[in-house]
């Protein structure tokens, strides 16, 4: 059928576009096509714009494979690529959830204004992690401290900082990767980070795709905690980060240190239509978070550590990653112990504890039980 209007018309003005006109034509074919002429303007100018790349982009916007928002239009302003235009965006959620105060659109216009400087945060980002185009880190390191030095405007300067050092403090990605296909992940030295709040985690993992979004947050190299299926869009990392802290406690008898992490389904249908559907978008956006948790994960192969394929290893070697059911995910310990058996992942059904194959320990009452015999040896030993 048709396009409809209020469908095009704010992607196209996300694309820095002024939409002056719009002619559909109806095809002679049993599918009910459309062909739509739209008349637009723009202020930036055409030259050094591919038309197939900003053609791709659009479609990409109008399918729902790429967010509608100002950050597309950096494609024409910048001229930057698509690809490089969801890896910006992706920082900029982190950011947000991590405490940076700007908006939107304050954080697109201060990269608008700074369009070098921007050029050169993805080419120190591609620098470090492209494993097939490696480059001089330092050349770009000092082409964004030149561009830095040019930015008047005291917000700008703190939103172009801030990437910088998010970008600095990435240790692994998958964005060169088969897998970022599906979701860009990005592990961060969280102390490299300036103004994370406390508790701060030792590493961090960060995934974004337009489908979902997720934080696992860990206290130390030997940690273990829980997925949630978060219900809060925009501070799921505070939420998550509250979690951990508990469980670090938690763990103390148990292993070194705690863990925890959460992610948010951004297209779940409503449950009150179609609770299976709802269930079904939150279970396939729990896979695609274990996935690309996964996809810069260290594995174990006859006793030896394998790092990922396509991915640029800034840190030592980081195989033990575990996790095990919260609110939410209770009954997801199986999902997640077939993707790490998909994967040969060295801890096999072990991965996620609980799971048909494991112990339910809400029927088994052990936390219950862990706390009678807690206050049992708390009185025996006064």
């Amino acid at each position: 059928g048709a396009l409809a209007l209020s469908d095009a018309v704010p992607v196209l003005e996300n694309f820095g576009f002024r939409v002056i006109g719009e002619l559909p034509t109806r095809l002679r074919e049993d599918n009910d096509s459309f062909v739509h002429d739209f008349v637009v303007e723009s202020d930036a100018s055409g030259e050094g714009h591919d038309a197939a790349v900003l053609e791709g982009a659009i479609a990409a916007a109008l399918e729902g494979k790429a967010e509608n928002d100002a950050f597309n239009r950096l494609i024409v302003d910048v001229g930057l690529s698509p690809q490089s235009v969801v890896l910006l965006r992706a920082w900029f959620r982190y950011l947000r959830q991590a405490g940076l105060p700007y908006g939107l659109t304050t954080v697109v216009d201060a990269l608008r204004r700074a369009p070098k400087l921007t050029k050169a945060l993805i080419a120190r980002f591609a620098a470090a992690h492209d494993p097939a185009n490696p480059a001089d880190v330092h050349a770009t390191d000092e082409a964004i401290e030149r561009g830095l030095d040019a930015v008047s405007a005291i917000d700008d300067d703190r939103i172009l900082r801030a990437y910088r050092n998010l970008i600095a403090a990435c240790l692994r990605t998958n964005a060169f990767a088969p897998a970022a296909a599906e979701a860009l992940a990005f592990k961060l030295d969280s102390h490299l980070i300036p103004g994370l709040p406390a508790p701060v985690p030792w590493r961090e993992i960060w995934v974004y795709s337009p489908r979902v979004e997720g934080i696992h947050l860990r206290a130390g190299p030997v940690a273990r905690g829980g997925l949630r299926w978060s219900d809060r869009r925009d501070d799921f990392r505070t939420e998550i980060l509250g979690l951990m802290k508990a469980q670090r406690v938690k763990n103390a008898v148990i292993v070194p240190t705690g863990a925890k992490g959460g992610f948010y389904p951004k297209q779940l249908p409503s449950p009150a239509l179609d609770r299976d559907a709802w269930l079904a978008e939150g279970t396939e956006s729990y896979r695609i978070f274990i996935r690309s948790l996964l996809s810069i994960t260290d594995n174990i192969v006859d006793g030896a550590v394998v790092h990922p394929q396509g991915v640029a290893i800034l840190d030592g070697e980081d195989p033990y990653f575990v996790v095990a059911a919260d609110k939410g995910t209770a009954t997801f310990s199986d999902v997640a112990n077939a993707l790490a058996l998909e994967r040969d992942f060295w801890l096999g059904d072990a991965f996620a504890s609980g799971g048909s194959q494991g112990y339910d320990h809400k029927a088994m009452g052990i936390t219950a039980k862990g706390a009678w015999v807690s206050v049992q040896r708390h009185f025996a030993e006064r």
